[in-house]
């Protein structure tokens, strides 16, 4: 794996940045929560009209006909500059949804918000193993259950619901208009999520079978991972830049060893974090196994991004509990994504499973 980025990344890389770092500036964000604003649409119609949400799409779904190596590349701006707006969300599910040949994901690509609903309970795991049950068959399908923690669901058109069908997992297309029942909540960040409770609501068939959900539940762990990267990134940006102009003794405290020395780990997690993550997207999209590559990075972006993230609040002082500064908000949105991927220790067993389930080769 080469981890220099092509010349096709790099344009995408600098596109997202242009657009990502204009809008979602800390005034911008200070702005948006004050007026109590969860989501930045500003922001996701111009992600939409650069074709960067639609990107990772095929090309016959009106995307871009690029990887999810290069959707975790923008996911990483998202992140970067902990932009309000669903991107890991929706591009997950509009893979999906092009993978099942669905004409919605053409929608996504225009902006459409489409968003994963897999969680049940407060173990990521039990998203393995749905207990919303499916019945019936084609048109006349119903769901009935729960989901819990719906991330970007306050602005979604429509829901991709993991259930349980006589002949096995599946994945359907359920309309946010049609839910009876739903609970907003908000996350660490302070971003919406939602509970769901389907009680024979219609759902259409997308998908039946066990590797549906599970490589959507791949690929929703890979871009999770590019997005921590990307938080990652940003706290250390922030502290190693406060470090260079506070200053104690009359030299900036960057200069002395303990806060060099603090910032050099951080340097080394961001970049094991990203490239943990890019190597999973990239086996990803070349096809090869990439179970132990997701697991691995998950682990990384759930221990290593609270590292870096405490190490930036720790040098900033008095200045990183004040929320008229920005370092607070990378604080809040690596321990939030880290609960979205399960936690540290859920990530290990899944590594360790994933481990043992591959058999051992000697000579």
């Amino acid at each position: 794996m080469d981890l220099q980025p092509s010349d096709d990344q790099q344009a995408i890389l600098d596109l997202a940045t242009q657009i990502v770092g204009d809008l979602s500036t800390p005034d911008d964000l200070r702005t948006l929560e004050r007026a109590g604003h969860t989501h930045h649409t500003e922001l996701w119609r111009e992600l939409v009209d650069a074709d960067l949400v639609g990107l990772a799409l095929p090309e016959a779904s009106g995307g871009g006909g690029f990887g999810l190596c290069e959707a975790a590349m923008v996911a990483e701006v998202v992140g970067a500059h902990v932009a309000p707006v669903p991107y890991v969300e929706v591009v997950a599910a509009g893979r999906s949804l092009a993978m099942a040949g669905d004409d919605l994901a053409r929608q996504v690509a225009g902006g459409v918000v489409v968003v994963p609903a897999l969680r049940e309970g407060p173990d990521a795991s039990e998203t393995t193993s749905p207990g919303v049950v499916a019945r019936g068959t084609g048109g006349d399908t119903t769901l009935t259950g729960t989901k819990r923690l719906v991330a970007g669901a306050s602005t979604a058109s429509a829901y991709l619901v993991s259930a349980r069908a006589d002949d096995g997992l599946g994945l359907y297309l359920v309309d946010a208009a049609a839910v009876p029942t739903s609970t907003d909540s908000s996350g660490m960040a302070g971003q919406p999520y939602r509970t769901i409770e389907l009680d024979a609501t219609p759902g259409r068939p997308l998908a039946a079978g066990d590797d549906a959900l599970a490589s959507l539940l791949h690929e929703l762990r890979v871009l999770r991972c590019a997005h921590v990267a990307g938080v990652a990134q940003g706290a250390l940006t922030l502290a190693a830049e406060h470090c260079k102009e506070r200053e104690q003794f009359g030299s900036p405290i960057g200069t002395f060893q303990a806060v060099a020395h603090r910032l050099a780990d951080s340097w080394l997690d961001v970049n094991l974090i990203r490239a943990t993550a890019r190597q999973a997207a990239w086996r990803t999209d070349n096809e090869l196994p990439a179970t132990q590559a997701a697991a691995s990075a998950a682990l990384w972006a759930c221990e290593g991004v609270q590292r870096v993230v405490h190490a930036a609040q720790h040098v900033h002082g008095g200045v990183g509990v004040d929320l008229d500064y920005p370092v607070h908000r990378y604080f809040r949105w690596a321990k939030d994504v880290e609960l979205q991927l399960g936690g540290a220790s859920v990530c290990l067993r899944d590594l360790g499973a994933a481990i043992a389930a591959e058999p051992l080769t000697i000579g």
